[in-house]
């Protein structure tokens, strides 16, 4: 599997984001003042990602474009085309294979949230990002 340039951002950014969250050892015993700090880390962190998707619209809406695209992909079967276009060639050729991203995503809240566990290590440790996650407008 071939990824472009882009992709490749993208999934060590993901990769990236998941080992700080994991190198962030929690204090031996969780505390209300450690608990504090990392409001205040995680709001610092989740204020420059939310920065840079403003910041950046295009490259922010193409990501988000190939992770909706890796997601079909999976999807679908792999002999999928698309009426009047070339048979011989599947929807992966034509357009790209996402499905890398989609996976790595997919892993990365997966490390987070795949377990009462991890929620619970998530939500002391990244607190703001786990609040914005579950934000819902009203």
């Amino acid at each position: 599997m071939s990824l472009t340039r882009k992709q490749q951002q993208a999934i060590a950014l993901a990769k990236a984001r998941a080992k700080a969250q994991k190198s962030i050892e929690p204090k031996e015993e969780k505390t209300l003042s450690g608990f504090g700090d990392n409001v205040v880390s995680s709001g610092k962190q989740f204020g420059s990602e939310v920065y840079n998707m403003i910041r950046h619209p295009v490259d922010t809406l193409g990501n988000v474009a190939d992770l909706a695209q890796g997601g079909i992909q999976k999807a679908l079967p792999d002999d999928f085309t698309i009426m009047g276009m070339n048979p011989d060639a599947g929807m992966k050729e034509m357009f790209g294979n996402e499905e890398g991203l989609a996976d790595s995503v997919g892993q990365f809240y997966k490390d987070r949230y795949g377990g009462a566990q991890n929620v619970a290590d998530t939500a002391y440790e990244d607190p703001v990002a786990v609040r914005g996650a579950v934000a819902m407008p009203r």
